[in-house]
């Protein structure tokens, strides 16, 4: 331990300057990355009214659904492409990317060996494909309250970051219509096919009754009594009535659901604080702390690896046992320095 102290006190500037080099790189790339815009929206949500299905967890609150949707459908590449092309999204991209065709960097970095010119605008292909990677990787959801969503989107433009977020939410609105609807008829379809059957057997059962009375009319008598066979077919009459009414009611309730959900704003849903454009771009207080202490831990490993290797590689004698190590042989004395 004392000799690497021995040769950190010789190589001050040398053992140290890896740790600094760090620290400037790290802060300095942090610093040189392009400022970003968050853009915040709130929406409030809730069950639907008359829902067709009970919620698969009864423990979940309205917004941890919506936010669990939400997060799958930003991360779908349909659900992107469609989004951003609501807004001002795309265009803005293809604009970035033909500023940055004509950077000198990329232009001499474009002519080296395995590298592919940039320098027109992007192909279709290209630009979904970067419009996807922006909104998964910069749209955040999540659930502030039982019935609170918040979406932010984060850009480098802070208009495009509004309009983007907005667009993220409609067409996150038209997708919850196009479900709601979609399993509104299927329920309307289904019911419908049941109350038909129903009915079918309804009709059988009364016109069974009335046949049996028409040949037996004694039973038609106030003061008769029921024998075991118009008795039990009455119960049938019965449970099949009670069936019908029932399938009715739950077809009733499925077309009220239908028609509800043609409006344009799902129920159970509204928008409470529009986007807006930021102001002020996002701190980099967070970033350059990361930056630093990313800087400073490679730095530190850099530093001690530097004092390791100049301590192993220095060969001189400064003490009696660096003599006896040296030459295997016993000190015999040692000559004081005279000034």
């Amino acid at each position: 331990m004392v000799r690497y102290l021995e040769t950190f006190y010789r190589h001050r500037l040398l053992v140290v300057a890896p740790l600094a080099i760090c620290l400037v790189i790290s802060l300095g790339i942090v610093a040189v990355q392009p400022r970003s815009f968050a853009s915040t929206a709130k929406i409030w949500v809730d069950r639907p009214l008359l829902a067709t299905s009970a919620p698969s967890n009864i423990y979940q609150t309205p917004a941890d659904e919506e936010t669990a949707v939400l997060q799958e459908l930003v991360k779908s590449r349909s659900f992107s492409i469609l989004a951003a092309k609501r807004g001002t999204l795309p265009a803005d991209l293809q604009h970035e990317q033909l500023l940055s065709a004509h950077d000198p960097v990329n232009r001499a970095l474009a002519l080296l060996p395995g590298q592919h010119s940039t320098g027109g605008p992007l192909t279709q292909d290209q630009l979904d494909n970067l419009v996807f990677q922006t909104i998964s990787r910069d749209t955040t959801v999540v659930a502030s309250g039982p019935n609170i969503v918040t979406v932010t989107f984060q850009y480098g433009n802070a208009a495009v970051a509004a309009v983007t977020t907005h667009a993220i939410i409609d067409q996150y609105v038209d997708e919850e219509l196009i479900g709601r609807r979609a399993e509104a008829k299927a329920a309307v379809d289904f019911y419908a096919g049941q109350v038909a059957a129903a009915r079918v057997d309804l009709s059988a059962a009364d016109n069974k009754v009335l046949s049996y009375l028409d040949a037996h009319p004694e039973q038609r008598l106030p003061t008769a009594i029921p024998d075991a066979s118009v008795t039990q077919l009455k119960l049938d009459d019965d449970e099949a009535r009670q069936r019908y009414q029932g399938l009715q009611a739950k077809l009733d309730d499925a077309e009220l659901q239908a028609a509800i959900v043609q409006q344009s704003t799902p129920n159970g849903f509204r928008l409470i604080d529009p986007p807006l454009a930021p102001n002020a771009p996002i701190s980099r207080l967070k970033l350059l702390l990361e930056g630093g202490g990313a800087g400073l831990g490679a730095g530190l490993m850099l530093s001690v690896l530097c004092l390791i290797a100049l301590t192993l590689m220095d060969t001189s004698i400064r003490s009696a046992q660096d003599v006896e190590a040296s030459i295997g042989y016993r000190l015999a004395g040692v000559v004081p320095k005279i000034a």
